[in-house]
């Protein structure tokens, strides 16, 4: 008998095909070879080489399982197969290629295997996914990897670096606790997730990209951590609840609009030993009635934020008392 080892390109691409059953042995899915197909349930055997987009828009595509000994889930394999719900995952599994599962609407909760290192770019972006525990061994999340998602609350492990708006638009995003190792939040990692309403910062960070929480418009208050130097270019934009933040003592830099529009600031006080204020870090902050400053800051917070009152202050306050770095919400300021 003749035993089918290959499945070329395209060999089914927008075919009626509802039923099939690989067999033993088969060593290659071809690029496209079932994209656009009515398959519902898919065994794939172990061994086999499987290409890119070999089952991309198989939207009656509900359950898969994988080869065994498969180490990377190819670009585009399930991109738009909006009906996937089930994946088993093989042991040995190392990483997940660009938009593997991009558009999977019905992936709600997803267990990582513990040898995968890698998440790639767009690999679950606008997918159904809630829920997903990552691995310990996680290095790498790409670029948009879970951007659009359905996430309502992630844990990062220690040691992963995040690329930019990995996590960006993540509109159900409520929590989210950083990795103990992290230096740097890159450029839009968090942007418009706009439930965002709690984070868990480490000891680590140093530095927060620009628009790294644009438009989490849930931060209410913001404790950053003691070595925290630099907040880029419009890091907290349009965070419209805002009303507490706390400045670490060695905050270095703040960038140019970084907490433009956040309305529910009414005060504000300036780490003394800050360096560099960036043009029109607090933009359009009307309610902002006092600015706290070190002197080098006077005429530039002047002509910046003229509708506030500036205040000189050096290591203590008018009243002798040390003053702290934060800025204060309306509440507090009623209470004072």
């Amino acid at each position: 008998p003749v035993i089918l080892k290959d499945i070329e390109d395209f060999a089914f691409d927008s075919s009626g095909l509802s039923i099939i059953t690989l067999p033993d042995g088969l060593k290659k899915i071809g690029r496209k070879s079932f994209s656009k197909t009515c398959l519902k349930k898919v065994d794939i055997p172990e061994n086999t080489n499987c290409e890119e987009s070999g089952f991309e828009y198989c939207t009656e595509l509900e359950e898969v399982s994988l080869p065994k000994n498969m180490i990377k889930i190819p670009k585009q394999m399930f991109l738009g197969a909006t009906r996937l719900a089930n994946v088993k995952y093989p042991e040995y599994l190392e990483e997940i290629d660009t938009e593997a599962f991009k558009g999977c609407k019905s992936i709600r909760k997803t267990l990582l295997p513990q040898k995968c290192t890698t998440i790639g770019n767009g690999a679950f972006e606008k997918s159904g996914l809630r829920m997903i525990e990552l691995p310990n061994n996680l290095l790498n999340i790409e670029e948009e990897a879970f951007a659009g998602s359905a996430l309502e609350e992630i844990e990062l492990p220690d040691d992963v670096e995040l690329k930019a708006r990995c996590l960006s638009n993540c509109k159900s995003l409520k929590h989210v606790k950083l990795p103990d190792n992290m230096s740097k939040v890159p450029t839009e990692t968090f942007m418009g997730c706009s439930k965002l309403a709690d984070i868990n910062w480490n000891q680590n960070l140093q530095e927060i990209g620009e628009r790294a929480f644009y438009a989490c418009k849930e931060l209410k208050t913001l404790r950053f951590p003691e070595n925290l130097k630099i907040i880029n270019h419009g890091a907290f934009y349009d965070c419209y609840g805002l009303e507490d933040v706390e400045f670490p003592e060695g905050l270095e830099s703040i960038g140019s609009e970084s907490f433009g529009n956040c309305f529910g600031l009414t005060s504000i006080s300036l780490p003394l030993r800050l360096k560099t204020l960036f043009k029109d870090p607090f933009f359009n902050c009307k309610n902002i009635q006092d600015i706290y400053a070190a002197p080098a800051f006077y005429d530039d917070l002047k002509w910046k934020c003229w509708w506030a009152k500036i205040h000189k202050v050096g290591l203590s306050d008018d009243d002798g008392e040390k003053r702290t770095n934060k800025l204060v919400s309306r509440n507090d300021m009623e209470e004072r």
